[in-house]
């Protein structure tokens, strides 16, 4: 068959001469010029988001040093002290970035970038060293963040707790 179909090509003298053409009509729209600020947000590009994880996403501002994972049952004994729990009502400036506390939720700001912790996030703080502990019915997460990769990190020691595991 393969021969049959090469010699009915050859015999042809090759492919068709295929021409596609097309008038290109409309008008160019302009983008705008973008700058930066000084602390690196874009101005005209601002993103926002929300979830447990947003704190992590803004590396300048929060490194993150580890997280677990799992049920709230098993990870409530790992919670920090009420007496560290940043009280709602609070605004932290952490680097560029500007954190809202209210009862149930985050707030964070940086430049035109606006991220959320939804319910249920509670802040702690000890000295230069921030928790969150997200829980969503029998699921929780518990986070702990230094300043931001650019300055001195924490200490692995900080925060006596397995790293990044799933309980």
């Amino acid at each position: 068959m393969a021969v049959f179909g090469a010699l009915a090509f050859a015999r042809k003298g090759g492919p068709p001469n295929l021409q596609v053409s097309s008038r290109v009509s409309g008008t160019p729209t302009p983008t705008a010029e973008r700058h930066r600020t000084e602390s690196g947000a874009r101005e005209s590009e601002a993103f926002s988001a929300s979830g447990a994880w947003t704190m992590s996403s803004l590396p300048a501002c929060f490194f993150e040093q580890d997280h677990l994972l799992g049920g709230l049952a098993q990870l409530r004994p790992r919670f920090p002290s009420v007496a560290d729990r940043v009280p709602p009502g609070t605004t932290i400036r952490w680097g560029d970035c500007t954190i809202a506390v209210h009862a149930r939720e985050l707030r964070i700001a940086r430049g035109t970038d606006r991220l959320r912790v939804p319910p249920d996030a509670r802040l702690y703080r000890r000295g230069e060293r921030l928790t969150l502990v997200w829980t969503d019915g029998r699921r929780a997460e518990i986070r702990h963040y230094c300043r931001g990769f650019n300055t001195v990190r924490c200490a692995t020691q900080s925060f006596p707790r397995p790293s990044a595991k799933r309980v």
